[in-house]
């Protein structure tokens, strides 16, 4: 059998018992997105339909996003958040980011940005990245590359709605060990 293959089987004989209470550590780690996704489909109608309970523990938010009704945020063995995942998300403060490379952002185009009207805060999101919360994406982002085009600057710019990785940032912080020494 194939990886997606083993998965399914150990997930279904989970299920063979009708547990009220299924509990599933990273069921679809290792697993290609198209299997992944299939796994994903079949717990979520599976448990709405038996009226199950899933308790699933996951490094990959976005599909702790897709499968949880209740979300505890966990670190170092402490929980201090739960929550919807929407509430987790809008405890962040904006409703999407535009991030932009930070290398090439001069000090004073950043302040300007910072001033903008959809421009909630600015976080360092790593090394390389500034993010931008914002209140609305269109005019956020709008404003943002105004600024940079007045300013002559030529750096990447990305934009996605905030998830529950940018609400785990938020509380939890960024990672500061280093992996690559």
């Amino acid at each position: 059998l194939s990886g997606g293959q083993k998965q399914t089987v150990v997930i279904m004989r989970g299920l063979l018992h009708d547990p009220p209470l299924i509990y599933l550590d990273e069921p679809t780690k290792g697993l290609d997105p198209i299997v992944a996704k299939r796994i994903r489909a079949f717990l979520k109608r599976f448990v709405q339909h038996e009226k199950k309970s899933l308790l699933l523990t996951s490094h990959v938010l976005s599909e702790v996003d897709e499968l949880a009704d209740r979300v505890a945020l966990m670190h170092q063995g402490s929980i201090p958040i739960v929550g919807t995942p929407d509430e987790l998300k809008a405890s962040v403060g904006a409703t999407e980011s535009v991030e932009i490379e930070k290398a090439p952002l001069p000090d004073a185009t950043r302040a300007r940005i910072e001033q903008l009207g959809p421009v909630l805060f600015a976080r360092e999101r790593n090394h390389n990245w500034v993010s931008f919360g914002v209140s609305d994406g269109l005019t956020g982002a709008e404003a943002i590359i105004r600024v940079i085009r007045e300013d002559g600057v030529r750096a990447r710019f990305r934009h996605h709605a905030v998830s529950l990785e940018d609400a785990f940032i938020h509380y939890i912080g960024e990672l500061t060990e280093k992996f690559d020494q």
